[in-house]
């Protein structure tokens, strides 16, 4: 089954936790709290305002030490950042392929890659590599962790990111350029129904 994950906007959003609660009342298994500008304080009340039977299901992105006091379910790690022991399920950036075969990688549920696609949120951030390119590699090269793809995903790229190889996708702008909660959460159940399509 391909995989949804949305990560938060680095920023302050206008009524982000009523977004975030619906989104995982309507079934989103994966959060990713992605706000690397934000005290631990700040993450804190964020994590708190979401209900407590969703705390499994979210990752924080950079901060091992804070995800275990949280109590959290997940850990992201940064591209650059080397994987640490933890008890949390982890996961972590790459924008290289052949970084995905170093060998510590083992360790992962799963990893993002990105980007796939040209940047909804990011200004200049184009993909490395063609279509054909990563598909051919994801071919030849097994992965012990699942991969979604990162970068530029639009519900309309679902189905072409599976026939790539991907596991699954991740999703921050394409969300979060909505203003109001309803069109985030319609764009949202955009999502769900490409993801339930190509199953």
């Amino acid at each position: 089954m391909m995989e949804f994950i949305l990560i938060t906007d680095p920023g302050q959003v206008n009524e982000e936790v009523k977004s975030l609660i619906q989104f995982m009342d309507q079934g989103l298994t994966k959060l990713h709290i992605r706000k690397p500008e934000w005290p631990p304080e700040q993450i804190k009340k964020l994590i708190k305002d979401i209900p407590s039977q969703y705390h499994q299901q979210i990752s924080l992105h950079g901060n091992v030490s804070l995800a275990e006091e949280l109590g959290i379910g997940y850990c992201h790690f940064k591209s650059h950042q080397n994987i640490v022991n933890t008890h949390l399920r982890i996961s972590k950036s790459f924008h290289y392929l052949d970084d995905l075969l170093d060998p510590q990688n083992n360790k992962l549920d799963y990893g993002f890659f990105s980007p796939v696609y040209d940047s909804v949120s990011k200004q200049n951030y184009r993909p490395l590599l063609s279509q054909e390119e990563i598909t051919s590699w994801l071919k030849l090269n097994k992965l012990s962790f699942s991969l979604i793809a990162l970068g530029g995903i639009l519900p309309s790229k679902v189905l072409e990111v599976k026939i790539m190889g991907f596991d699954g996708v991740a999703v921050l702008g394409s969300i979060w350029k909505h203003h109001s909660t309803k069109d985030r959460f319609n764009e949202f159940l955009n999502f769900q129904k490409e993801i339930n399509d190509v199953q």
